[in-house]
């Protein structure tokens, strides 16, 4: 899964899709914190796809709850890039029932 991030990330990156760059770069930084935490010096060999996922789920609320203060505090412009980014960490996140 992180291999997937990763190369989504230079395919957006040569398409010219700052606003993806930034989200694919901001949830692949949160994996390797994630994985240093949970594994230390061995997390690029013991990082699983779960762990990747949970990681994934995490920035998806944290993306919901920043919309929403946003939005309470009349900041559409800050909402509407929350938005964005929602929609780019959507497509990795589990599908839900």
């Amino acid at each position: 899964m992180l291999t997937r991030l990763q190369d989504d990330l230079t395919t957006s990156m040569k398409a010219g899709k700052p606003e993806r760059v930034g989200a694919l770069r901001f949830l692949i930084a949160a994996v390797r914190n994630a994985g240093i935490a949970k594994y230390g010096a061995q997390w690029e060999t013991k990082l699983t796809d779960a762990d990747v996922m949970d990681v994934v789920k995490k920035q998806v609320k944290t993306h919901k709850e920043s919309i929403d203060a946003f939005e309470k505090a009349g900041r559409a412009e800050l909402a509407a890039k929350e938005q964005t980014e929602l929609a780019v960490l959507q497509e990795y996140a589990p599908k839900e029932l």
